[in-house]
């Protein structure tokens, strides 16, 4: 009976922890699973915008996301992302230009991470943009 005890104490314990991760996860502030703002993506020939994510964070908005390389070569992802919040009638509402960083040299994909001070209303689209080419240069 001795020996039983660890392995049920386990399962008890991995019960636990994978409901509460569902739970973290189901409440959530992702605004784009729960609806309250549509993503548009536009990849370019190099690379896709794989994953955005949003959330509210006081008077702005959180982004990040993953841009993936098109090709299977290990070089690095050259460009930026462009995100602009555009409210229900087409009017932007603000951008902002960011770069992304690889975790390693090796990696085919890179993540961008961005907060923008903006105030959302109800039927705004995120869109998102690869552009193959570097930030254009302020003058």
């Amino acid at each position: 009976m001795t020996y039983r005890q660890p392995q049920v104490n386990r399962i008890m314990l991995l019960s636990i922890v994978m409901v509460a991760a569902l739970a973290g996860c189901a409440t959530g502030n992702d605004l784009v699973r729960n609806g309250t703002l549509n993503v548009e993506r536009i990849d370019s020939a190099r690379a896709t915008i794989s994953s955005v994510y949003v959330r509210q964070e006081g008077e702005g908005i959180y982004v990040r996301g993953k841009v993936s390389k098109r090709s299977s070569g290990r070089s690095p992802i050259p460009g930026h992302v462009h995100i602009a919040v555009i409210d229900d009638e087409g009017d932007v509402l603000g951008d902002i230009r960011t770069s992304y960083d690889r975790t390693s040299g090796k990696a085919r994909s890179a993540h961008f991470y961005v907060r923008i001070p903006i105030e959302l209303s109800n039927g705004s689209t995120l869109r998102v943009t690869h552009h193959s080419r570097a930030h254009p240069q302020p003058e």
